[in-house]
Formats: structure tokens, C-alpha cells, sequence
């Protein structure tokens, strides 16, 4: 896990959207897919519900994202 991963999981979960967060992220939509799916892996749990609509985050991801948020503050300082 690194500190891109997460910017580009907290952007995502702001936005509601794979591609609106990668958008956000000026990158790719597919780098950043392969970056959550990645992120999914390492942690061991589903962060994301996927949909047509865009994406809501499961229980696991709501923990991650104020987790993530507290990381890339501490970095940003």
C-alpha cells in the first residue's frame, strides 16, 4: 500500500465514481481500478460496492477512508 493508492481510494469515495476519482486524480480510470482492486487485496476486505451508478463504500471502506483521510493529512504536514 502507498500513499497514491490511498489518495486515489479517498478520491473515489468522494466522488461516488471510479472514473470521476480518477478524473479528479488526472490519471487513467483503468490505473486507478487496478489500485483499489489492489488495495482490496492488501487489506483483505471489500472497500467498494460497485454499480452502474457509481460505487458506495461497504462498512470496511467507510473505516478506511478516515483512516486514509489522518494518513495523507500526516503527510501532507
Amino acid at each position: 500500500m502507498d500513499v497514491r493508492t490511498l489518495e486515489y481510494f479517498v478520491l473515489v469515495a468522494e466522488e461516488g465514481s471510479i472514473s470521476a476519482g480518477a478524473r479528479r486524480a488526472m490519471v487513467a480510470q483503468p490505473a486507478v481500478t487496478v489500485a483499489v482492486r489492489k488495495l482490496e487485496r492488501d487489506v483483505g476486505a471489500r472497500l467498494l460496492e460497485r454499480s452502474p451508478g457509481g460505487v458506495e463504500l461497504t462498512a470496511a471502506g467507510r473505516t478506511l477512508l478516515v483512516h486514509a483521510r489522518r494518513v495523507l493529512r500526516c503527510v501532507a504536514e
